[in-house]
């Protein structure tokens, strides 16, 4: 295995059957990467140092779900810096908003010692911190077909929107 510092070999070392490798590496912004082999085969990893968060983006695996008022769906928001890379540190609040027959039945971020409501009373808004750039929102289906349009805002950042097929 062989350990990179933007682009420069901070050496090779050996690893043996269930072991594991550690360099002494001094703080630098960059790309740290690691090169191996395995079955001969070449394999590789990299970590980047981000930048500030500017955006907010959000996603799902599902692009439709089924409208009979039960079915939901989770939505993963992060947030990005300029090169598109999640920012691991932005741990601010986000706001929620959805438009479209379904309705928000949780938030969440994996954080255990939040105190953050998982879930709002009617009529207030949702919202949630994110916990190293990241929280879930899960939304519930209706029961009219079309489609849900979640956004989330946060403050200085461009806000993410999705779009979700109710079929």
């Amino acid at each position: 295995m062989e350990l990179f510092l933007n682009g420069k070999s901070l050496g090779k070392k050996t690893m043996t059957r269930n072991s594991h490798l550690n360099w002494s590496v001094p703080y630098e912004p960059g790309k740290l990467e690691a090169v191996g082999e395995k079955a001969g085969r070449k394999v590789a990893t990299f970590i980047e140092t981000t930048g500030a968060p500017v955006e907010i983006v959000l996603s799902t695996d599902q692009k439709s779900i089924r409208a009979d008022g039960r079915d939901a769906t989770v939505i993963n928001v992060t947030a990005r810096d300029t090169e598109g890379r999640e920012v691991p540190d932005a741990n601010l609040p986000v706001q929620f908003s959805l438009i479209g027959d379904a309705k928000i039945i949780g938030v969440g971020n994996g954080d255990p010692s939040s105190h953050e409501a998982d879930q709002y009373p009617a009529g207030q808004t949702w919202q949630r911190s994110l916990f190293n750039g990241k929280c879930q929102v899960i939304v519930q289906a209706g029961r009219k077909t079309g489609a849900f349009k979640l956004s989330a805002t946060a403050a200085g950042l461009k806000a993410g929107t999705v779009e979700v097929g109710l079929r």
